[in-house]
């Protein structure tokens, strides 16, 4: 998924196998999640693979929604989706040398609330704006105190 290493490939891959059928739970153990520190997805600061696959998940998602006629609750699963890649988004870049600039900012922003207009909520737009408005001055902060 995306231009990088794939961020979200194992969250969507299920999505999609639930498409072909009934998923049955089984008591035995059929998987193996192996996560630490050193994991690409828990050190990468390759924002384009984020953002990305973000867009491609996101679309995935959609078109997933409208095949399973998935209404009612589109709006608040997509809120939470655009909460989720968001805290993503800006993990990434903490973890990067960039000191991203009021461009990249504005840029994430404006993608970020296009995506929050798809959840047609006021509550989830709100939130948003809260979230990276926060994410934007905590990062003038850190990068003030550092001179």
């Amino acid at each position: 998924m995306g231009s990088g290493f794939g961020p979200y490939s194992d969250t969507v891959l299920p999505m999609l196998l639930a498409e072909k059928g009934t998923i049955t739970w089984l008591p035995q153990k059929l998987v193996y999640l192996r996560t630490h520190a050193g994991s690409l997805s828990s050190n990468s600061n390759d924002l384009q693979a984020y953002l990305t696959a973000q867009d491609e998940f996101k679309s995935i998602f959609m078109a997933l929604c409208i095949r399973n006629s998935i209404v009612e609750e589109r709006g608040r699963l997509i809120c939470f989706l655009i909460r989720w890649f968001a805290g993503d988004t800006y993990t990434v870049l903490n973890r990067s040398a960039l000191n991203p600039d009021m461009k990249l900012w504005l840029y994430i922003l404006k993608r970020d609330l296009r995506s929050t207009k798809q959840a047609e909520s006021y509550h989830c737009l709100l939130r948003h704006i809260l979230f990276w408005a926060r994410a934007f001055f905590s990062n003038i902060w850190h990068h003030a105190k550092c001179w």
